[in-house]
């Protein structure tokens, strides 16, 4: 089975892309055979190309349709699938993926539940969401949410495909909690609160800011680590300087020890104006770390282990005395029962790229295994 996965870019720290690696990599044997279409060049194709594996970059400019047609053409009859992820061109891929590639399977993954498109870029949505749900043939998402917002014609159809993590590599672990907590000179009377996601509107640090100036000035003792880059970085250091929360506050940047972080911690905060998923809280749960959400996060998040809150109210006031609440309550989990590693298991990686091979198999009806 030949596979082509078309996305924006393949970089190393984005939500989707850990995703699609995630099935590439758990997936991929001498039977399942995994090629990517880009519209860009990313940090994760060179690891790619020397798996053997292929990544074909077609840029977008004035001749995008044009290069498409060719490459499509040259490829016809090469693939059993192509699976496309997020993307505003997905109609234009798929119509010429049909009609020049002669690839019958076609698709369309969601990953979040809303957009920051400005008004104008909304409107070119609508009218390549149309053309993207005329030519898939399957509509995947990573939640309820996410397939109503990318499918508003098609969502009945949609399934549900859980974002997978290896759940065991996020299990707490006592001594990263005490050489973190170490390192960011946690002294035993303070908290430790995590934010994970990119440094943009989405995330909602700015307002995550603010309720930590709350949360300090009505006597609570804790310092907040942010785990993530993005271009609001230095929107971000001017509030904490003016906050005068440079002592509480610190932008981490991207990081690749996340369990170790999670472990550190005594609860995860996420704002966010609307999510997917938001898979950070899924790591956060299988860390055994109450989480605090947003409702613009899907609640498809609280995997029924009582870690989860959700606050309604937009004021940072509430925010903070709920924190506050809930870190005075000692909810963090360091032992899980057998019923609640049952519910974890929703998410494993292994058990989850099981069902997205199942469901490949399915597709192709009489592939040869």
């Amino acid at each position: 089975m030949k596979i082509l996965v078309f996305y924006l870019q393949l970089n190393k720290d984005g939500g989707t892309e850990k995703v699609i690696i995630n099935y590439y990599k758990n997936i991929r044997c001498e039977s399942v055979v995994f090629s990517f279409l880009v519209q860009k060049k990313g940090g994760l194709d060179d690891d790619i190309i020397a798996n053997g594996d292929k990544v074909y970059v077609i840029e977008k400019n004035a001749l995008y349709k044009k290069n498409l047609q060719k490459f499509f053409l040259e490829h016809k009859n090469e693939y059993d699938i192509i699976h496309a992820h997020m993307n505003n061109d997905i109609g234009l891929v798929f119509k010429c993926a049909k009609k020049y590639g002669n690839i019958n399977h076609r698709i369309s993954h969601s990953h979040n539940s809303r957009s920051d498109l400005p008004k104008i870029s909304k409107l070119y949505k609508v009218i390549r969401g149309w053309s993207m749900e005329k030519y898939s043939t399957n509509f995947w998402g990573c939640s309820s949410a996410a397939n109503e917002w990318f499918f508003p014609r098609n969502h009945m159809k949609a399934v549900v495909v859980n974002n997978s993590i290896e759940v065991n590599k996020f299990a707490p672990s006592l001594k990263a909690r005490e050489e973190q907590r170490q390192k960011f000179n946690i002294s035993p009377d303070e908290f430790l609160i995590c934010n994970i996601g990119r440094l943009v509107e989405q995330k909602n640090q700015l307002f995550l800011i603010d309720i930590m100036k709350k949360f300090i000035d009505e006597g609570g003792r804790a310092k907040l680590i942010i785990v993530g880059e993005g271009h609001l970085r230095n929107d971000l250091v001017q509030k904490i300087s003016e906050l005068k929360l440079e002592k509480n506050v610190f932008l981490l940047g991207n990081r690749f020890d996340i369990p170790d972080l999670l472990s550190a911690s005594d609860i995860m905060v996420s704002p966010s104006v609307y999510e997917g998923l938001s898979i950070v809280n899924i790591e956060g749960q299988c860390s055994g770390l109450p989480c605090i959400v947003s409702k613009y996060i899907p609640k498809d998040v609280d995997l029924g282990i009582n870690l989860v809150t959700v606050i309604e109210s937009e004021q940072s006031e509430i925010w903070a005395h709920v924190i506050k609440e809930k870190l005075l309550s000692s909810d963090r989990k360091l032992v899980f029962s057998d019923e609640e590693k049952d519910k974890l298991k929703k998410y494993d990686i292994y058990e989850t790229n099981k069902r997205v091979l199942s469901m490949y198999l399915e597709i192709c009806d009489g592939y040869v295994w």
